[in-house]
């Protein structure tokens, strides 16, 4: 619940925040720190197929592109690290 509460307050700045992960084959990217679902930490990692699986609801994401490969869920835009907005 206090994820939730914390995803409330802090808005779309919250879905705009992003951290860095290592894929397989050593690029790194752009990942953003909360799961576009409900706005819980998305604090896993990369499997060695470019999967993150969402720890809370299980929904699984392609970290290269963000696509959601499993539900409905929006997933998100992604960008190399250290990209330019």
């Amino acid at each position: 619940m206090i994820h939730r509460a914390r995803a409330l307050k802090e808005g779309a700045k919250l879905h705009k925040s992003r951290r860095q992960v290592a894929l397989a084959d050593g690029s790194i990217i752009d990942v953003p720190l909360a799961c576009p679902h409900q706005g819980l930490p998305l604090d896993c990692e990369p499997d060695a197929h470019g999967v993150m699986i969402c720890p809370w609801h299980g929904y699984r994401f392609d970290a290269r592109t963000g696509q959601c490969l499993s539900g409905q869920i929006s997933g998100w835009t992604n960008r190399a690290a250290g990209a330019l907005d």
